[in-house]
């Protein structure tokens, strides 16, 4: 097990990675505290939170909104 900060540092460091491919947008984390995905960092809630709420764990796509596609 990690302890929370390193584990937000290689979670950052990942979204990073992928944030550098040209072909690929990072548009969130989470990380799974005590059985529950939260968003790292801290942050005031979005309507997507909810829909990862729902997938209690399970990996899943989510839905994306129209206004949340960028082209």
């Amino acid at each position: 097990m990690f302890d929370r900060r390193v584990a937000e540092e290689i979670l950052n460091t990942a979204a990073q990675a992928v944030s550098d491919m040209s072909f690929c947008e990072v548009k969130d984390r989470y990380l799974a505290v005590d059985g529950q995905l939260k968003p790292v960092p801290k942050r005031a809630a979005l309507p997507q939170d909810r829909d990862v709420r729902r997938l209690r764990g399970r990996d899943s796509a989510l839905p994306v909104s129209c206004s949340a596609v960028t082209t």
